[in-house]
């Protein structure tokens, strides 16, 4: 995952970052800001090595001066966009709904389909939705998921009667809204557990 994991992807090297950090100025600071870096693979020690390695590098300015959280653990499953939106939401792939980076959604409706025809559309999101997949960019502004993620690639479904694209927040937002609600009614008995095997 290219484009999405470098723009979105925090975790891995956001806990790694500042390893040796703990007596830091930086804990006491006060945050209105949090940059969150993440490459796929990168571990603690990795980060250590390099940071010792080149003690001038960028990386290791950002390490100087962040925080190091040592009990950072990977979501289980564990892949790249769970990962991610277990780091930016705090839910687990059990409380988002987003297991894998390819999903399947009853009620959604298949890329360029104008919401027609039977729903259940697989929901893919990884470097298959960018503009250009052969560039970091995705094809477009950096920073700019419209310009990165290319329209006609992504799911749709009907809001409000209206048939409409569904980008990566949107489905992490459309997921969690579906947990709370489940949350919600299951102590009711309106929503039954599915049977462990």
């Amino acid at each position: 995952m290219k484009t999405l994991s470098l723009a979105l992807a925090a975790g891995t090297l956001t806990a790694a970052l500042a390893g040796a950090l703990s007596n830091s100025s930086a804990i006491a600071a006060p945050y209105k800001h949090v940059l969150l870096i993440s490459v796929d693979g990168l571990h603690a020690l990795d980060l250590a090595n390099y940071v010792a390695a080149n003690p001038k590098s960028s990386l290791a300015a950002l390490a100087d001066t962040g925080i190091f959280y040592p009990n950072a653990l990977a979501s289980a499953p564990s892949d790249s966009f769970p990962g991610l939106v277990a780091q930016v939401t705090g839910g687990t792939p059990k409380s988002t709904g987003v297991f894998y980076d390819d999903s399947y959604d009853r009620t959604y409706f298949a890329p360029a389909s104008d919401c027609k025809g039977e729903p259940g559309a697989e929901v893919a999101f990884a470097e298959n939705i960018d503009v250009d997949s052969t560039r970091l960019d995705g094809g477009g502004k950096p920073g700019d998921y419209r310009s990165q993620i290319d329209p006609a690639k992504l799911p749709m479904t009907l809001i409000n009667g209206k048939c409409s694209v569904v980008y990566p927040h949107d489905f992490v937002a459309g997921q969690q809204r579906l947990r709370n609600r489940e949350s919600a009614w299951r102590p009711h008995g309106l929503v039954r557990q599915a049977p462990r095997l």
